[in-house]
């Protein structure tokens, strides 16, 4: 869908929204000022990006930052905070021997926008996140994200819960991690977000029968209110139908939950390729609907370029035959 608006007055925030969400990055660029608040200048900044025109974006940040008013840390950590984003996107694109100058460069955006403004929340999280991520070697830490997160936690209990245990998996620190992700469960129930996470945990650590419990009673909440969250209820979804089959249990369960995710928006589907499909073809397997799910198998292999995915479909669909 094409959306023109007046090149005579200024986009207002949702006008820039549209536009990006209709991928009009050369229409975004061209209609947005430099000097435009940050809500509707970011927009043009991940127009930038996304066509990989870096340099521009860095451009108009540092343009912005000496023409700042100083005394409004807060707007200028933001600046400092979006042009760590640039660089972090300009290492993810760049070459091995180019990337850890731009990783440098990163960190050194997140440093200041987290000295501005060292109580903020999202300034905390990607300079926590980038410790947590990034290589020593262009400094990343896990122990100050450790210390980071256990601060963030003082002023924001929830996301600074989460944060700490994050950091205490990428420090492999396994016992304590479980510990703080109980409390987390105790203290936010019926969370979707901090019960997706544990999942992934469990996954990771090959804790099935622990995972299927927590999946077993997940799949029972109410939908969120909050369509932020819905995602994560759909994904639980997923998951419960991906562990019961690991497990060869719960079967009735397992193919509702598969059908609910596949009811899901298709920005998250589209992620999971054919995969949703072949979940079910193994579900009916399982349940012993051989020839129901040879017809889903083949029909997942035949749209799928996935290897994975098409080696397992064809195994499925041999194993059903016999």
């Amino acid at each position: 869908m094409l959306v023109v608006f007046s090149a005579s007055a200024a986009l207002t925030e949702q006008q820039a929204k549209q536009l990006y969400q209709d991928k009009n990055y050369n229409e975004l660029i061209t209609q947005i000022d430099n000097n435009a608040s940050q809500k509707v200048v970011k927009y043009k900044v991940h127009a930038y990006v996304k066509q990989k025109e870096f340099e521009q974006a860095v451009d108009l940040i540092e343009s912005r930052i000496k023409a700042f008013d100083a005394n409004n840390k807060a707007g200028l950590s933001k600046e400092w905070l979006m042009k760590g984003d640039v660089h972090a996107q300009q290492a993810m694109d760049a070459s091995i021997f180019t990337a850890s100058s731009y990783a440098e460069d990163c960190l050194n955006a997140y440093k200041t926008a987290h000295k501005l403004q060292p109580d903020d929340l999202v300034t905390n999280k990607s300079l926590i996140g980038f410790y947590m991520g990034a290589p020593s070697f262009v400094g990343g830490d896990t122990d100050k994200a450790y210390e980071l997160a256990q601060l963030l936690e003082k002023n924001f209990p929830y996301e600074g819960g989460m944060t700490v245990f994050h950091s205490l998996k990428s420090l492999d620190e396994i016992e304590k991690a479980e510990s703080k992700l109980q409390a987390l469960l105790t203290d936010y129930p019926k969370n979707h977000e901090i019960a997706l996470q544990a999942v992934y945990f469990y996954q990771q650590q090959e804790w099935f029968e622990k995972n299927q419990q927590l999946l077993n009673q997940s799949i029972t909440w109410l939908k969120p209110e909050d369509e932020e969250q819905h995602h994560d209820w759909f994904l639980v979804h997923y998951y419960h139908a991906k562990n019961s089959i690991e497990l060869k249990t719960d079967l009735d369960k397992a193919l509702a939950s598969i059908k609910t995710f596949q009811q899901g928006p298709t920005t998250l589907t589209e992620a999971f390729e054919q995969w949703p499909v072949l979940r079910e073809a193994q579900i009916l397997l399982l349940m012993g609907e051989k020839q129901q799910a040879i017809t889903l198998a083949k029909q997942a292999r035949s749209a799928s370029e996935d290897k994975k995915l098409r080696k397992k479909a064809k195994r499925l669909i041999k194993k059903g035959r016999i």
